[in-house]
Parts: structure tokens; sequence; C-alpha cells
């Protein structure tokens, strides 16, 4: 289930944590670094995990704020998410001195700025956290043996991140469809897609396809 909701292309394959984002032309950011799960694992307890999870927020009251995407994980069922929660607490500690502190390298310009932002942003920093609108009713509430139903619940939890949550694609950073180009692929086409990477007419869609693999 942690490979299915990308967790582990953030976080790595043991979730030793990596970097996720290099500013190359980012005049303000270096790089953005997910966080070494693994090695902190033994701080969380479960209900501590569960809160990071569907609510973006740390053991210490504080945001996630690097990417984490709390506002589909929020849907999660029950046993879903004590599922992850089980499987998380298993992961042996991995040391990783690469991953350095609060997960992001500054260039010298995005000091200077940052102090600012900071300030003016009433603590958030150069990225916002994920907000999870709670006042929704979660999606797994409805997600029973309906297909359509189960459908909306698990692209909601893995797709929503990249494409947005009406599905519509991004213009921004993941530069990625309106998902309503799936009517032009047939079943066996699709699941193709999703298990090999493989688009139509044998094409490479670069993070979709690594993700697909």
């Amino acid at each position: 289930m942690t490979n299915v909701l990308g967790c582990v292309q953030c976080h790595g394959n043991h979730f030793e944590g990596e970097l996720v984002h290099e500013g190359e032309d980012d005049p303000f950011v270096g790089g953005v670094y997910s966080t070494n799960l693994s090695a902190v694992m033994a701080q969380y307890s479960a209900s501590d995990l569960e809160k990071a999870i569907r609510f973006g927020i740390k053991i210490d009251s504080t945001a996630i704020w690097v990417g984490m995407p709390s506002r589909y994980y929020y849907h999660l069922s029950e046993d879903d998410t004590k599922a992850i929660v089980s499987y998380l607490k298993s992961v042996p500690p991995v040391d990783n001195p690469g991953i350095p502190e609060n997960n992001l390298t500054v260039k010298f310009p995005g000091k200077i700025m940052g102090g600012w932002q900071y300030i003016l942003s009433g603590g958030k920093g150069l990225l916002a956290p994920s907000s999870t609108d709670t006042a929704k009713p979660r999606l797994a509430a409805s997600a029973t043996d309906n297909i359509i139903d189960r459908g909306k619940y698990w692209t909601t939890l893995t797709c929503s991140n990249c494409h947005g949550a009406d599905f519509s694609g991004d213009d921004g950073y993941w530069n990625s469809p309106d998902l309503a180009i799936t009517s032009a692929y047939t079943f066996e086409q699709f699941r193709k897609l999703m298990k090999t990477g493989e688009a139509l007419g044998g094409r490479d869609l670069g993070y979709m396809s690594e993700v697909a693999q």
C-alpha cells in the first residue's frame, strides 16, 4: 500500500529520505528533501502517525509542509490507515546523513528573503503546509463494494496529488494532464499504462512511467 500511495517515491525504498526537488533554476531554494521516516518511527505512537498521515501534523504539533498530501490521505479508511501505520512501525532504521536539517537547503538570497517571508507568513516559511479540509466527509465511508466508489477512493488517494483534486491536471510543478485523456484508452491499454508505465503509442511519460513501474 505504501508503494501504491507513493510513499516510497518521496521517502525512498527504505524510507530513508531523499532529494525530492532540486532547485537548479530557483534563486532561493537549493534542494527539498523528504524526511528519513525510518529514523523517526520510534518517536511516533500509532495515533501520532495517523495524525501525521491524515492531517499533516508532526509530533511537536507543527505542520508537515514539504509536499505531504495529507489533504488526500485524510480519506484513508480506518483499516487502510492501521495497515500503513503497522507497516511503518516495523521498518528498521536507516542512517542517512545526506538529509539536511529542516529538510531544506537554501541559497544565499533565499536566506535573506526567507527570514522576511517567515515573519510575514506567520511562521509558515518558504513553503506552505498541505491543508486538510476536515469538514468534508471521508470518501472511505462510501468506498463499499461499488466499483465506482472504490475507484473514486483510490484515485483520490493516488492520482490527486499530481493531477489535482478534480483530476483536471496541473500546469505548474507537476505539468500533468487532465485525466479526461484516459477516455482514449481501452481498459487493457490503461491497465498496461498503470502496470508498466507505457502509454499509447509506446510513449514514455517521464515521472508517471516511473511511478507505474
